[in-house]
């Protein structure tokens, strides 16, 4: 019997089919669940409609086959069975099986709606005994998503067949979630990444995976065509000669290409080097002979230019299909060189993995070296704390060469079995952002500061953006997001507040490249704002000598590339340094209060932390960037840089507030820390002028050496805002 006035109807109510189903299948055991109410049956029946598979048959008890009920029951493709028949349950289908070449039976593992301790038993001994696969279909009906899985052969043994079924069921939101499989779930952290994106391609090999918009169409890769792709390219390393160990290094901006290569190069065996798209040159150059890399990776770029003389000579190159040189080998070049037969090699959890160069607010960047063991410790410990977190949707645009970054979205991207969609440039940011409508997004204070200026901008009055709420959320990309984060500095507390009255709740994080970010976390209904959170589980956070910060994690790095002496530095005393200066409040929400390194004395020979200054200082929705500082200065000063909303008010008006919030922040100071001016500057501070990292952070030196002259020949003036 067919329900025609069914199809359709999960996609009206937002649902969506990560997943084909197998083609050419004919015989199969189809596993199906959560199994929590009995909506999942009717959502079954939509299901069935929709993928036309009117062939499935189910199971019941022979006496319910009478009447008008029989007759409905045999319509959707009911079969009667007799438990106490000879052969039993199991006899009885497999008989189905042996004379309808065709036959198909669909169930759910748990054999009831209550929840259980373990999967029944049934749909295994059935599989293995008719010799057919099964195919695992998963209702989430928190995230409105139906996955299926690639045929499965049942296993040795049922435990493992259930581990199997349970990895793919497990981590799903049923109509009534308390009833589901969560408690069952197998450790989704249990492989290294790249057993992990091999599992992927062969259990979700059709679910897209990768989604690169470029100029005149779209770069799209599924989980298998990711996969097959990142062999070809390790094969193709094999082909430089590359072994086991040797780093390889990409200077490239975000793109699918750039998460191949770092999947490529794991398999391989070899260590990724990602190199910051915007540095100059001679740092790139640096980092490339430090790291001792053979191979150097040219991906997407604006500037070829700055990169064309920074490769040393005897280094192989490589462009992707994002970028081509006319000297440099392609990327299906390298493939094409590659042996199908090579064998990768077995990776060991504390094999070297990656060295992630720091962005560098002072000096020359350091290579933090993490292993693989590393990444899949940092994954147990999201997954223990965000347990929801499963088949996610992400947005790639913040640099990929950064820590938060790489976490989020090339090894959530795996871990998660999710879709990464990619921005194709600053220009197409929003239209990207609202296309992919992520579920997991973070952002970094200027964009959200930038999202608040755009609803200020076309929405002046508070309550009609409340009121549009659930549009403006779908307008920003944030309709479905689940997991909301702001890091790499403060963010304003009024910001937070405004996103939270339309229904975004933004978790401010904390953490550093040396540990892979896992530090501290503000989690959802438990959020403090001001505060950076509490510590992940499994993660020890405690305060040193002048109340540095101080970790314990599995996260922690191995240490320095070739850097011993800073390595020691780092973990003198066995844990980890992180250079800043924090505070724990009576319920353990850690508060940054300042950076070691950024402590100054002022002329008159008192230490200043401007930290918690400027965080009061960003309170004011006028105020985007500031920096303070007062080497040799009586009083110290802080350098401003105005939103754009305030560039368009009277400037009076501005000055006005600025003047008032430097009186409030005067009068709570001692009097060393005291404000002597706030100057206003015209400039906006930005990676390409060498003012930001590439990671967002203020250089702070380079801040103060640029406006040195400016600073000393307006501290004369009498006025306490000043208009550079």
């Amino acid at each position: 019997m067919k329900f025609s006035f069914l199809r359709g109807r999960l996609a009206k109510r937002g649902w969506e089919y990560r997943d084909s189903f197998p083609a050419g299948l004919r015989q199969y055991v189809l596993v199906f669940g959560p199994h929590t109410h009995s909506r999942d049956f009717w959502t079954g029946l939509c299901i069935r409609e929709d993928l036309g598979l009117h062939h499935l048959h189910v199971l019941g008890k022979k006496p319910l086959f009478r009447g008008i009920q029989g007759w409905f029951l045999r319509k959707l493709g009911g079969i009667p069975v007799d438990q106490h028949a000879a052969g039993g349950i199991v006899g009885q289908v497999v008989e189905h099986f042996r004379s309808d070449p065709d036959f198909c039976l669909a169930l759910a593992p748990e054999g009831t709606r209550a929840k259980v301790d373990g999967l029944r038993s049934g749909y295994y001994e059935i599989a293995k005994a008719a010799g057919v696969p099964i195919v695992v279909l998963g209702i989430d009906a928190g995230r409105k998503m139906v996955s299926i899985s690639a045929p499965i052969m049942p296993l040795d043994t049922k435990e493992a067949t259930d581990a199997r079924v349970l990895e793919i069921l497990g981590p799903l939101e049923g109509f009534v979630p308390e009833k589901g499989l969560q408690h069952l779930t197998p450790d989704r952290a249990s492989r290294l990444m790249p057993e992990q994106l091999a599992w992927n391609a062969q259990t979700f090999p059709t679910r897209l995976f990768l989604d690169q918009p470029v100029e005149g169409g779209r770069i799209q890769m599924t989980h298998a065509e990711a996969y097959a792709e990142a062999q070809r390219f390790a094969r193709g390393l094999y082909a430089l000669g590359v072994v086991q160990g040797d780093r390889v290094a990409l200077i490239g901006k975000n793109s699918a290409h750039w998460l191949i290569y770092d999947y490529a190069v794991s398999l391989a065996g070899a260590v990724s080097v990602p190199i910051y798209p915007t540095i100059d040159g001679p740092t790139a150059r640096a980092v490339i002979e430090h790291s001792e890399s053979k191979v150097v990776v040219l991906g997407k770029l604006d500037d070829v230019a700055r990169y064309r003389d920074c490769i040393p000579s005897g280094i192989e190159v490589v462009t992707t299909p994002d970028h081509q040189r006319g000297d440099a080998r392609t990327w299906d070049e390298v493939c094409a060189m590659g042996d199908p037969s090579a064998v990768f090699p077995t990776l060991h959890p504390d094999d070297l993995m990656t060295i992630i160069y720091t962005s560098g607010t002072t000096g020359m960047p350091k290579g933090v070296m993490h292993s693989y063991r590393n990444f899949q410790e940092a994954f147990r410990i999201i997954l223990t704390q965000f347990s929801f977190l499963h088949q996610e949707v992400f947005l790639s645009y913040l640099p990929l060469c950064h820590v938060a970054e790489r976490m989020i979205i090339s090894a959530a991207g795996v871990y998660l079995t999710g879709r990464v969609h990619f921005v194709q440039s600053l220009e197409t940011f929003a239209t990207d952002l609202e296309r992919a409508q992520p579920t997991v997004f973070l952002a970094v204070p200027r964009i959200w500061e930038k999202f608040g200026e755009t609803l200020h901008r076309k929405l002046p009055a508070a309550w009609l953006r409340r009121a549009l709420a659930p549009v403006l959320r779908k307008k920003l990309g944030l309709s479905r997001a689940r997991l909301v984060l702001s890091g790499a500095a403060p963010i304003r507390a009024s910001l937070i507040d405004e996103f939270a009255s339309l229904g975004i709740v933004i978790q401010e994080v904390y953490g550093m490249t040396e540990n892979l970010g896992i530090t501290t976390v503000n989690f959802r209904g438990k959020v403090r704002i001001g505060s950076v959170g509490q510590p992940f589980a499994g993660t020890r956070v405690t305060l040193g000598e002048g109340d540095e910060i101080l970790l314990e994690s599995p996260t922690n790095t191995q240490g320095y590339y070739r850097e011993p002496e800073l390595t020691a530095e780092l973990f003198r005393g066995g844990a980890l340094h992180t250079g800043d200066v924090g505070r724990f409040d009576s319920d353990g929400y850690l508060y940054i209060t300042g950076r070691i390194k950024d402590i100054f004395k002022t002329a008159k020979g008192k230490y200043v932390a401007p930290a918690p200054i400027e965080g009061r200082i960003m309170e004011a929705d006028e105020v985007e960037q500031v920096c303070l500082f007062g080497v040799n200065l009586p009083q110290p000063v802080a350098l401003a840089v105005l939103t754009e909303h305030a560039l368009t008010q009277a400037r009076e008006v501005v000055e006005s507030r600025l003047q008032q919030l430097l009186d409030a922040i005067n009068r709570e100071l001692p009097q060393h820390e005291r404000l002597a001016q706030l100057i206003v500057v015209r400039e906006r501070w930005e990676v390409d002028n060498g003012f930001i990292t590439p990671s967002l952070k203020i250089k702070r030196n380079q801040v103060e050496k640029f406006y040195h002259d400016l600073v000393h020949g307006l501290a004369a003036r009498a006025e306490k805002v000043v208009w550079a």
